[in-house]
């Protein structure tokens, strides 16, 4: 049985379940997924933006994350997303 991590409102905030998305606890787009299809598309264009940062001003790491969930601009899911990186910086590869 696989087991997950679910979303409870806040990122501080997990609960162990089976299966689903480790952000929000939707059902995950593939049987050995940790993310649901929403928040996998999050997740890659948060890694397309950071390439295109460190292009453009040389990488600065997971501090990219930090600053994207700070931006005022940005929005809930990539906000949560940075956020669940954070916390789990092995996803982030």
């Amino acid at each position: 049985m696989v087991k997950s991590e679910e979303y409870s409102g806040s990122l501080s905030r997990y609960t162990s379940t089976t299966l689903g998305c480790s952000v929000c606890g939707e059902a995950a787009g593939q049987a050995n997924a940790e993310l649901c299809p929403s928040y996998e598309r999050v997740l890659d264009n948060a890694r397309l933006a950071f390439e295109a940062w460190a292009n453009a001003f040389g990488s600065i790491g997971l501090e990219f994350l930090k600053r994207i969930s700070r931006l005022q601009g940005t929005g809930r899911n990539a906000r949560e997303i940075a956020e669940f990186v954070q916390k789990h910086p092995e996803k982030w590869k």
